[in-house]
């Protein structure tokens, strides 16, 4: 039996996170940590924070929102994410995370190091 208390708890932690710019964060809260645990879970509670975050002013929580419905597990809730995500058809930015965005260049590099720095090194090549 799932403690729908600890929902609350969850809540607290990952809303926050929802704006964040890290790359990191924004590769695995939407699909990962929203959408293959959390949706599972609580899809209920999920699916109506969802509704207060697709109309967020921030581009980042739009995203975390969109990635959610690109989980496996979000499968089982595709017509509840169709019209979640219909409010970004008509959204004034892409809903992109900010470091792929064209329109800002100074942080459209990635903060990882390519695949191809010090890896190499690292494993004795030259």
């Amino acid at each position: 039996m799932l403690d729908e208390s600890k929902w609350k708890t969850y809540f607290k932690l990952i809303d926050p996170l929802m704006s964040e710019e890290a790359e990191y964060i924004r590769q695995n809260l939407g699909s990962f940590a929203i959408g293959d645990s959390l949706l599972t879970r609580f899809p209920e509670k999920v699916l109506t924070a969802s509704q207060k975050w697709i109309k967020s002013d921030n581009p980042n929580v739009r995203w975390n929102v969109a990635m959610i419905f690109t989980a496996a597990a979000a499968r089982r809730y595709a017509s509840q994410g169709k019209v979640l995500l219909k409010a970004l058809e008509n959204d004034p930015e892409p809903t992109e995370p900010p470091s792929r965005s064209p329109k800002n260049p100074a942080i459209a590099r990635s903060d990882f190091p390519s695949s191809s720095s010090s890896l190499g090194s690292a494993n004795g090549a030259a």
